[in-house]
């Protein structure tokens, strides 16, 4: 196995010590594509594998980057921790990535024309 750690699905290190639902993380992956793939097992954990078409999932990932937007501006205006958009963030790329993931099943193809 390849220098690295166990990382939870709440961003805990593991270390070297792995428990159910860790992934293991290389050294030279970033803090930030862990906490993208962690939230990516809790989505699969939470909503099962996901196929949509193209159109509802650009709607999800718009709707994430509002959510992101609304956490930037309460920041700046209200004085609110910036840590909600970094969360926000996180959740904007997994809805991507589980978009990308859907889009290279091909699942819904059958269901609308391109």
């Amino acid at each position: 196995m390849s220098k690295g750690y166990w990382l939870s699905q709440k961003g805990e290190d593991h270390g070297l010590n792995s428990q159910p639902g860790d992934i293991w993380i290389d050294d030279g992956e970033s803090m930030a594509i862990s906490n993208v793939l962690c939230e990516r097992r809790q989505q699969d954990g939470k909503w099962g594998e996901q196929n949509h078409d193209p159109y509802v999932w650009l709607s999800i990932l718009v709707e994430e980057v509002g959510e992101a937007s609304k956490a930037m501006l309460e920041s700046r205006f209200s004085g609110n921790e910036m840590i909600r958009y970094r969360d926000e963030m996180v959740q904007v790329a997994a809805v991507a990535l589980a978009a990308i993931e859907s889009f290279d099943r091909g699942t819904w193809e059958d269901k609308i024309r391109l």
